[in-house]
C-alpha cells in the first residue's frame, strides 16, 4: 500500500503525541487486516452476525413477554380502581359496605317541617 501524502519532520513536530499513537495504532490495525485470508475474515464476521441475530430474537421475545406483562397489569390496575371506586350509590352493595366515605346524611322525617338555613323570621305572638 502507498501512502497518501507525504509527511516532512516538521509537521510531525507539530502534531499532539496521542494523535500520532492514534495513527500508529490504525495503522497497525490496517497492516493486521490487509494480512489476513478474506474469506477467513468473511466467516467470522458472518459468526459474530449470527450470534447477534441469536440475541436479537432473545431480546425481541423478552420485549414481547414484558410488553404482555404490562398489558395485565394495567387491565389489573384498572379492574381494582373500578373495584375501589363502587359504592352503595352506583353498586348493589347496601350502604353499610361503603369504604373510606363519609357516612350519608339519613333524609329528613316526613313529619318534621322543612326549615331554611339561616335565621328564621321571628314569629307574631307575643
Amino acid at each position: 500500500m502507498l501512502p497518501i501524502c507525504m509527511v516532512n519532520a516538521e509537521a510531525l513536530a507539530q502534531v499532539p503525541e496521542d494523535v500520532l499513537l492514534y495513527l500508529r495504532a490504525l495503522r497497525r490495525r490496517i497492516i493486521e487486516l490487509e494480512q489476513t485470508d478474506p474469506q477467513q475474515r468473511i466467516a467470522e464476521l458472518e459468526a459474530v452476525n449470527r450470534g447477534l441475530q441469536i440475541q436479537l430474537d432473545a431480546a425481541l421475545a423478552s420485549l414481547g413477554r414484558h410488553q404482555q406483562q404490562i398489558h395485565r397489569l394495567k387491565q389489573q390496575l384498572a379492574d381494582t380502581k373500578a373495584q375501589l371506586n363502587t359504592n352503595s350509590s352506583n353498586s348493589s352493595l347496601p350502604p353499610s359496605s361503603d369504604r373510606f366515605r363519609s357516612k350519608r346524611r339519613p333524609p329528613p322525617a316526613p313529619s318534621q317541617p322543612h326549615k331554611k338555613r339561616g335565621g328564621q323570621p321571628a314569629t307574631s305572638g307575643c
